[in-house]
């Protein structure tokens, strides 16, 4: 009966060890899943960091743009009304001139 329970015991062992060792396997494939895991949601992020950066810059050239194309906006305003002033300049002109002809054919 001794010898019985002493196999037995010893074969219970064995199964522990086997346990043990599976135990063991699957904890260092979790570590391994969890590093890999970890490598992953970092290497996203650097990408995700890096559009950011890209859209940042795009925007920033935008604004860019836009500040340029508001002062070629009132460039084009001041020109406009510089050209507008001198054709009124120039009618009254060529009204006066007109005048004085007139005057001088009288």
């Amino acid at each position: 009966k001794g010898e019985e329970q002493a196999a037995t015991a010893t074969e219970l062992e064995g199964q522990l060890d086997a346990k043990a060792a599976e135990v063991a396997v699957l904890q260092a494939q979790l570590t391994a899943k969890g590093e890999e895991q970890a490598t992953t949601t970092a290497e996203l992020q650097a990408q995700l960091d890096a559009k950011a950066a890209e859209a940042a810059e795009l925007q920033a050239q935008l604004s860019g743009r836009d500040e340029k194309l508001e002062e070629l906006q009132a460039s084009v305003a001041e020109l406009q009304t510089q050209l507008t002033a001198k054709g009124e300049e120039q009618a009254a002109t060529a009204t006066e001139l007109e005048g004085q002809l007139d005057a001088k054919a009288a």
